[in-house]
């Protein structure tokens, strides 16, 4: 499928409440909400012909408020089940489409961004949408992971490990590229979503590979401020 007249719906999941760093998608970088970063990157990503949507999925009035001011449809807010540290992923998606097509809104494809990933630029989004059209699977961003998976164990209560995977430890040089998923992006069509309940299923699934400066994932005041020095290295969005 071509990106012309493909309908999309850019689904930002943003709930208040985090633990790890109070008011999380409120906090700014380089001036702007890390929620208002995530609407900017929806908008900076449309191309002439395609059908957007710029939706949030939130719990928190305040969140709908800014989001609203920014540009963004904040047609409903999630219920608090869906809203609790347990809460899956994909169950908000699905949640959101349920809703917007109880009001008649149809999408060919769900592309979901995280205000937690601020470095993402449209330039990942635009080939994690090309990969999607050109194989008509669900894409996910990942990262390289620099130690393989057989340098990685388990511990037990006694302290011996066991090892996760089936390769022997050898050279960290040796052997295939490990990719771990960074959280930044999601696509997928509604069917697809409904049909598995999840965007990475193995095998089918394809990844997007981003590079480390780009993955990180804010989950402490630590994060934010790493971020802000990467900021101005990136192609994201200023403002």
């Amino acid at each position: 499928m071509t990106s012309r007249g493909r309908r999309i719906l850019a689904l930002i999941a943003a709930r208040s409440g985090s633990r790890g760093l109070r008011g999380k998608n409120m906090r700014e970088l380089g001036g702007v909400s890390l929620l208002a970063r995530a609407i900017h990157l929806a908008h900076a990503s449309r191309r002439r012909g395609e059908s957007w949507s710029v939706v949030v999925s939130t719990n928190s009035r305040r969140y709908r408020a800014l989001a609203i001011r920014e540009g963004a449809d904040v047609p409903f807010l999630r219920p608090p089940e869906l809203a609790r540290d347990d809460a899956r992923l994909i169950d908000v998606v699905l949640h959101a489409l349920v809703a917007l097509e109880a009001h008649g809104r149809f999408y060919d494809t769900v592309v979901l961004l995280s205000p937690t990933t601020p470095l993402t630029s449209p330039r990942d989004v635009r080939r994690a949408l090309a990969l999607h059209g050109a194989h008509e699977v669900a894409v996910v961003s990942v990262q390289a992971e620099a130690v393989p998976a057989a340098w990685h164990f388990s511990a037990a209560a006694d302290g011996r490990l066991h090892a996760i995977s089936p390769e022997p430890v050898g050279r960290r040089q040796l052997g295939n590229r490990f990719m771990l998923l960074n959280g930044a992006i999601y696509v997928a069509a509604p069917s697809w979503l409904r049909t598995h309940r999840r965007f990475l299923v193995p095998e089918r699934t394809i990844g997007l590979e981003m590079p480390a400066a780009r993955s990180l994932d804010i989950e402490n005041a630590a994060d934010l401020s790493l971020a802000a020095k990467r900021l101005f290295d990136t192609d994201v969005p200023r403002g």
